[in-house]
């Protein structure tokens, strides 16, 4: 399992101190810090990172249609739990149910509810969709 990345945004340097400590603690690379709103949008547009941690006071001078796709997936994924991740790994690894139930020593069925879980979660409507996702957030 790769290790998870996160930005900062905060124009608080002990903030962001804080928050990279917290980050770093729970084994997440920080890609980088920001006090700017206008130059972390431009490095989110370069950098994909599993983890934004902005400060909600933080100007964003224009936010584009893409940056907020980046920050919306962002949150999708933030958003399963670890088995759904890792059900979301072996789906995309071609597993079917039952062999991703046999490496999770869990049944089919809840393979199925944890499938059907993630792919809610991730706005995904088919096994398609899901595979496009991956590859648009380089999870694949």
């Amino acid at each position: 399992m790769r290790s998870r990345t996160a930005i900062i945004v905060d124009d608080h340097p002990l903030a962001r101190m804080a928050i990279r400590g917290v980050l770093e603690k729970d084994r997440v690379t920080v890609l980088g810090e920001y006090e700017d709103g206008a130059i972390a949008l431009k490095s989110l547009l370069k950098t994909t990172a599993d983890i934004v941690v902005i400060d909600v006071e933080i100007y964003f001078p224009f936010f584009s249609e893409e940056a907020s796709e980046i920050l919306t997936d962002a949150q999708r994924l933030e958003s399963l739990s670890t088995q759904e991740m890792k059900v979301m790994g072996h789906v995309l690894n071609g597993l079917d149910n039952s062999q991703i139930g046999e490496a999770m020593h869990i049944s089919g069925k809840t393979v199925s509810t944890y499938k059907t879980r993630l792919m809610e979660k991730l706005g995904c409507k088919s096994l398609i969709e899901l595979l496009s996702f991956a590859h648009q957030n380089k999870l694949t």
